[in-house]
């Protein structure tokens, strides 16, 4: 039980730390954000899009109506759209992540380096 109790105490340490380095960059953190809800929500509207898509071709008449058709290329380009808009959140999102996550760490790595630095210094200096 102990144990427990010192992982837990560890582990909010360690979130603590690393959210005084997100605080630095609370503006990229947010962009990630919004670029993977924006994905997100994307993603839940292309479905949406298919099914119409079925709908426009099930209830269509067996002649040859050129309504449905139109319908039917406007379902289809909008599909692609979303598909494009999809891609494009999802590799911003992408880069943001990989680049956010390169500077925390950065981060974290200089001010251990400055920590242990200083700390030799008093000491041996």
């Amino acid at each position: 039980m102990r144990y427990v109790l010192i992982m837990q105490i560890s582990t909010k340490r360690t979130y603590a730390y690393f959210l005084t380095f997100i605080k630095k960059r609370l503006f990229m953190a947010t962009l990630i954000f919004i670029f993977l809800t924006l994905s997100t929500l994307t993603d839940i509207y292309v479905p949406i899009l298919y099914k119409d898509f079925f709908d426009f071709i099930s209830s269509s008449d067996p002649r040859v109506n050129f309504e449905v058709f139109d319908k039917i290329k406007l379902v289809i380009y909008k599909i692609g759209i979303a598909y494009f808009f999809l891609w494009t959140f999802w590799s911003v999102s992408g880069f943001l992540i990989v680049n956010f996550q390169v500077k925390i760490m950065n981060g974290i790595y200089n001010n251990c380096f400055d920590y242990y630095y200083h700390l030799l210094d008093r000491h041996f200096g």
